[in-house]
């Protein structure tokens, strides 16, 4: 029987340690439910698709090969939809573009002032509300800033920390013109 990990981390560095371990595949949370339904079909014994689920991967596939924005509503939307909760997302963007902010403040604060614990937090956290909203290049250079917080050694996060900014002044300028 194939093994799935399900994952927070989306990054390629835990998908080749989940196949390290002997797991099959690798999907990272949140995860779409097209997604999900892939992975399982792929290793799934009995392979039968319906001509209709594969046709709208198809289209899906090559819609995202032309442009990718820095926030994939469309994902979240279609993601919370089949949770049952799509009437949230307006709800949770309107309180990222509230309280990303707050966080990305603390974050520069932190790293002018060399402090590690809040490089840290600060980094977590908006890491992982980029990531629930699909911000995936953010969520990705976030996570690259979270260990020189944990490891208490703070001179490379001036080093990534410049590349966090432009990435974060592009979401919020997506979800500022989507509003």
């Amino acid at each position: 029987m194939p093994i799935i990990a399900l994952t927070a981390h989306a990054f390629q560095e835990e998908s080749d340690r989940t196949v390290e371990a002997g797991m099959n595949d690798f999907l990272a949370k949140l995860f779409n439910p097209q997604a999900l339904y892939e992975i399982v079909e792929r290793w799934a014994p009995d392979k039968t698709t319906p001509t209709t689920n594969a046709d709208s991967t198809e289209d899906i596939d090559t819609e995202s090969s032309h442009a990718t924005p820095p926030v994939d509503i469309e994902g979240f939307r279609s993601m919370m939809r089949e949770v049952g909760v799509e009437e949230v997302v307006d709800a949770t963007l309107a309180i990222y573009t509230t309280e990303a902010p707050k966080t990305m403040d603390r974050m520069v604060a932190a790293v002018d002032a060399g402090d590690a614990e809040e490089i840290r937090q600060a980094a977590h956290s908006l890491k992982s509300s980029s990531g629930n909203i699909r911000a995936r290049r953010l969520a990705e250079l976030l996570q690259e800033l979270k260990p020189f917080g944990r490891d208490g050694n703070t001179d490379g996060a001036k080093d990534v920390f410049p590349a966090v900014q432009p990435a974060y002044d592009v979401v919020m300028g997506y979800l500022a013109d989507l509003a």
